[in-house]
């Protein structure tokens, strides 16, 4: 029995010194001023409201989510309205370009330092992943 808890202690162990050595995409940032800018972040979820295409502008469809402020919106459907929260919201009229500097330009950045990063897109087909 002491062999068993010794080697839980000792698994213990290694997994909080694994832990203590695993990085995210973010964690170059974490150590210069110590600014609220600066907190390490292994994962950055960011949500990007795309402006209604062509059938749907000419179907006088309506578009359905509000952005409320620069972390959390609302989704009105046919039911209940439903308030989200993310760690940045891209409203209707943002560009490629503000989504980039945004999402993907930290990870890229740590990338050409030596750092491992992943952009990840995920939302329906159709849904502006593109736009």
């Amino acid at each position: 029995m002491a062999d068993s808890s010794m080697a839980q202690s000792d698994a213990s162990m290694l997994q909080e010194s694994t832990l203590d050595e695993v990085k995210p995409h973010g964690s170059r940032r974490g150590h210069s001023s110590g600014s609220s800018d600066d907190v390490e972040k292994g994962l950055l979820v960011v949500c990007r409201v795309r402006p209604r295409n062509s059938k749907e502008t000419a179907a006088g469809d309506r578009i359905a989510v509000e952005v409320m402020d620069d972390q959390s919106l609302r989704v009105q459907g046919s039911g209940e309205a439903h308030e989200f929260v993310f760690d940045a919201v891209v409203p209707i009229e943002g560009t490629q370009e503000s989504v980039y500097e945004l999402a993907a330009k930290p990870v890229v950045e740590d990338f050409l330092l030596g750092f491992n990063g992943t952009v990840f897109a995920y939302g329906q087909t159709g849904s502006g992943k593109t736009h």
